[in-house]
């Protein structure tokens, strides 16, 4: 389950910088 949880965190976590650096450019 831990790696489930770590995997989404994951994902959301590269979701978010990449919209960020999309809005940085």
């Amino acid at each position: 389950m831990p790696k489930n949880t770590s995997i989404t965190l994951g994902d959301q976590y590269d979701a978010f910088i990449q919209r960020q650096i999309a809005s940085g450019r």
